[in-house]
């Protein structure tokens, strides 16, 4: 699986990723039972990457790996290969957000699962208005990996080689409300500790 995300300056990205670690039992099991890794993509160079790997407390977790991809190389191969487009914005030229400096543009969240080499679920934002500059709408990690396990376990996309995971737009609305809610609670908490300290 490879979960792209903006960058350490977007708030929903973080919050996005960290759901990976509400799967039960636990996401490292889950991905240890299925031969599974997890790759959380940025377009951010390296020094950032690792500084998210340590900060966000997800790398610690086996099977989940931050890439870095400052010049878009699985961005370029997955629209070549026509299994998906994820938006590029800023280019030609560097870009930059909230201070971070991009060498080729900013990749746009995106959600890709192959099963031995397929893809087999593909989401990808378009930055619009409609969801907030590409903030809201995501599909929940969550309900995305028990969908592929429960496939994975009735031998579904064995048995119909086009069979892909199943989409619910919908419910992205009810997820990113939980995601504000959830930034909200934990930004109220920060708040009053400073106020104590």
């Amino acid at each position: 699986m490879f979960a792209v995300y903006r960058g350490s300056w977007c708030a929903v990205c973080r919050a996005w990723l960290r759901r990976f670690l509400d799967v039960e039992p636990s996401l490292s099991d889950r991905l240890t039972q299925h031969d599974g890794v997890v790759y959380l993509v940025s377009a951010q160079d390296h020094d950032a990457t690792a500084k998210n790997a340590a900060r966000w407390g997800i790398a610690a977790v086996p099977r989940v790996t931050f890439l870095p991809d400052p010049d878009h190389a699985l961005v370029e191969q997955w629209s070549a290969a026509g299994i998906a487009r994820v938006q590029v914005s800023g280019l030609p030229g560097p870009a930059s957000a909230y201070g971070h400096r991009y060498r080729r543009g900013i990749a746009q969240p995106a959600l890709l699962i192959f099963v031995e080499g397929r893809c087999v679920y593909a989401w990808t934002s378009v930055p619009r208005w409609s969801n907030l500059g590409g903030a809201t709408a995501r599909p929940d990690p969550v309900e995305v990996l028990e969908t592929l396990f429960r496939y994975l376990q009735e031998g579904g996309l064995g048995k119909q080689p086009a069979a892909r995971i199943p989409d619910h737009p919908l419910k992205t609305w009810v997820f990113f409300r939980k995601i504000l809610s959830g930034m909200l609670v934990s930004n109220g908490a920060r708040s009053a500790d400073s106020q104590t300290s």
